[in-house]
Formats: structure tokens, C-alpha cells, sequence
């Protein structure tokens, strides 16, 4: 998946679990961590609340999905 620079996903929730590995630029997911870059691996769980926000280079990341 790929993100614009700077933008920003208000609190919101998956119905799957989610792994994902950062490629390229950089992610923060509000309450996990502060900031995930490229080699860095997040996880959330099935209906997990989060909010996203992403780098001035935007994000890319490859993830998968569990129901």
C-alpha cells in the first residue's frame, strides 16, 4: 500500500488482523510506537483502534491480513 506525504488517517478499526513491513518512507500508528521506517515491522490486532499518520515522503508497506 502506498500513503500521501503528510497525511493522516483519523481513529479508526480493521476486522482482521494486520502485519505489515515498511518498504519505503515512514508511518506513525498513533498509541504503538512513534515512528516505523523502512525495515520495520507493525502489527495490529483484529479491531484494534488506531489512528495513522505518515512522513513527508509518504509510506509504502507490504501487509497481510488475518480474519
Amino acid at each position: 500500500m502506498q500513503q500521501i506525504p503528510n497525511g493522516r488517517l483519523d481513529q479508526h478499526e480493521h476486522p482482521f488482523e494486520v502485519k505489515a513491513l515498511v518498504t519505503e518512507g515512514s508511518i506513525v500508528i498513533d498509541g504503538i510506537c512513534s515512528v516505523y521506517k523502512p525495515g520495520d515491522i507493525f502489527q495490529l490486532d483484529c479491531g484494534q483502534p488506531h489512528a495513522e499518520s505518515y512522513g513527508p515522503q509518504g509510506v509504502k508497506y507490504l501487509a497481510s491480513r488475518k480474519q
